[in-house]
């Protein structure tokens, strides 16, 4: 994919790995959160919040997705469009 196609909030889709143990990872979708240049790309899984009930019985977030970030090749993505 081209660079110049992906921007901040965009969508898209693991295509590609570079290493066979990552291969759980091919076809999920992912959030672009910046670009840092043409081989670097942050993302977080596009996956809701998961939320819990502590001992005071309040609902609390459990597990956030976007503060997991991690670095992707662009090539390694697909933009996948919004409906």
């Amino acid at each position: 994919m081209n660079i110049k196609d992906i921007r901040p909030g965009s969508r898209c889709r693991i295509i590609r790995v570079h290493h066979p143990c990552f291969n759980h990872r091919l076809g999920q979708a992912v959030i672009v959160v910046s670009i840092f240049d043409e081989n670097n790309v942050l993302v977080y899984d596009d996956k809701p919040f998961t939320y819990r009930i502590n001992r005071k019985g309040e609902r609390v977030v459990d597990r956030d997705p976007r503060c997991i970030r991690e670095f992707i090749s662009p090539d390694e993505l697909e933009l996948v469009a919004d409906d």
